[in-house]
């Protein structure tokens, strides 16, 4: 029986870690990314803001570290706001809602 128990598990567990796998791929493959939803939503959005969005949010990063990302959800360290905070310290603001790009 105990041995039975280990199976069904491990098999949900591989059932889950596949299913959420293939719905990432699913995501990743869709027509349409978020540049392109940005570049036709805003006119004025320059292409280093599209650049510093992916920064901002980890799509540059590499595909598996988006997926571990993905899986555990995200940390959003920005607190809501549209920043980056630089290695040196200082924090670059964002422009998207109308304010200056600005560096304190």
């Amino acid at each position: 029986m105990l041995a039975y128990l280990i199976r069904r598990s491990f098999a949900s567990i591989l059932l889950v870690a596949v299913l959420s796998f293939v719905l990432f791929s699913l995501l990743q493959v869709m027509p349409g990314s978020m540049e392109d939803m940005l570049m036709s939503g805003n006119p004025n959005i320059r292409p280093e803001d599209v650049t510093r969005l992916k920064k901002l949010r980890g799509l540059d990063q590499p595909i598996y570290v988006q997926y571990w990302r993905w899986l555990w959800g995200y940390e959003d360290t920005t607190g809501g706001e549209d920043e980056i905070f630089l290695k040196d310290g200082r924090i670059l603001l964002g422009r998207l809602s109308g304010e200056s790009n600005q560096q304190l």
